[in-house]
Order: C-alpha cells, then structure tokens, then sequence
C-alpha cells in the first residue's frame, strides 16, 4: 500500500473523514471527502484529543492508502467507529494536511469556525484508566447541583484524575452541547462547562 496524497482544498474547502464501520481491533478504515466550509448540509462531529509525543504513530487506511496517526487519535477512532455505520468527523490531524504549511496555517485560522458548525464537539479524554469509569458514571447520574465534590472523597479524586488529563480543548466559538469520552463511557456536556472544568 502506498502512503495517502492529497489533493489540494479550493478557497472555501475543508476535508472531512468519512470513519468507515468496523468492530473490536480491525484495522481502522476512513475516507476523505471536501465539503464547503459554509455549507449548512454538511454535517459533522468535531473531535477534540491529545496530540501525544508525536513519536508513537500507527497506520490506519485513508482511502486504501497507509496513513500515519498517533496512538491517542487512533484509540479515539477505534473508541468512536459504530458497528455498522459510517461516521464523518473533522479531524486536525487527518482534515489539514500537516506537511503542507500554507495549507496549514489557513486551516487552522479556519478551526474556530469548524468547531462553530459542528453538530457535536467530541472530547477523547483517553482510554479507560484508574477510576476513570467510576468518575464517568458519576458526572452522568449526578444532578447539576451535586457537581459540587470535596476534592479529597473518591468521586473529588476521580473527576480530578479524570478533567485534569491532556487534551485539545475545542475553541471557546463552539457554545453548544459535545461529549466528553473515556474509554467505552460517553458524557454529554454543554461546552462552556466542560471548559470551565479546566
């Protein structure tokens, strides 16, 4: 297989990934497709995550080509594919082609906007870790005016451990609801307060 080329965006482009079904470990299988950045028909999650080191990368399929990722975008894809559905994301590391620095920096002054359109802003906040499925649980179940938590009980050290992980935090432009992922537990959040959590 050879590695992924792509083709130049016109002026109002952005590119999409189109993450194609799959289940358990299969390989990662994705295409791209150019949309209208304006366009009110296109419709799209955001996927916000942690770059990592930049050195640990792995290969998924984007358009039956190799293409390299970080293992924290490609535990957000594995964590994020549906069983029998295509899913369409924007995706910085994947929708801006990183070798090409004008391309690049016209993207991403582009990036608060494609947040602003998105129907949903995901947060990968990592897999599943110590205590992370515990806080998640209680985030979900609790009523808004118990989120109030003494830092020092269980749930205050799991929540703590849990918002104080490393992530791309989506442009405050976005003001509309999103998920916050960890693992196989999903929490829907209003934007302006999972930033505040920060």
């Amino acid at each position: 297989m050879t590695g992924y080329q792509y083709r130049p965006l016109k002026n109002d482009e952005i590119r999409l990934v189109v993450l194609h079904a799959g289940v358990g470990d299969a390989p990662i299988r994705a295409s791209i497709r150019h949309a209208l950045a304006g366009d009110k028909a296109v419709v799209y999650d955001a996927l916000s995550y942690c770059w990592g080191d930049g050195e640990t990368k792995s290969l998924i399929v984007l358009d039956s080509c190799d293409f390299e990722v970080g293992e924290d975008l490609k535990s957000a894809l594995l964590h994020l594919r549906k069983p029998s559905i295509d899913i369409v994301l924007w995706v910085d590391a994947i929708c801006i082609n990183q070798q090409d620095v004008e391309e690049r920096s016209k993207q991403v002054l582009r990036m608060g906007s494609i947040y602003h359109r998105a129907a949903t802003v995901r947060a990968w906040l990592g897999p599943t870790a110590e205590y992370s499925e515990f806080a998640m649980e209680y985030l979900q179940n609790a009523p808004a005016r118990l989120l109030v938590y003494n830092a020092m009980s269980n749930y205050g050290q799991a929540i703590i451990a849990l918002i104080t992980r490393p992530w791309v935090s989506p442009p405050l432009g976005h003001t509309g609801s999103g998920f916050c992922n960890a693992g196989c537990f999903t929490l829907r959040v209003s934007i302006p307060s999972m930033v505040n959590l920060l």
